[in-house]
């Protein structure tokens, strides 16, 4: 079954509708001017700073 230019081409549309969703809801600032991607670091970065304390009182 083959596709026609224009089925391709919406394929496309949808694809950079969705990207364009998801970049916006990570990147838009929120929480007290930041955005959910950068408080997902902050949290990432103080839970490896909890680890390496923990491991080094072993």
């Amino acid at each position: 079954m083959k596709c026609s230019g224009s089925q391709r081409g919406q394929a496309v549309v949808e694809y950079l509708i969705g990207l364009v969703t998801v970049v916006l809801a990570l990147f838009i600032p929120l929480f007290d001017g930041r955005s959910v991607a950068g408080a997902l670091a902050n949290a990432v970065r103080d839970s490896y700073a909890t680890f390496s304390f923990l491991v080094s009182l072993c």
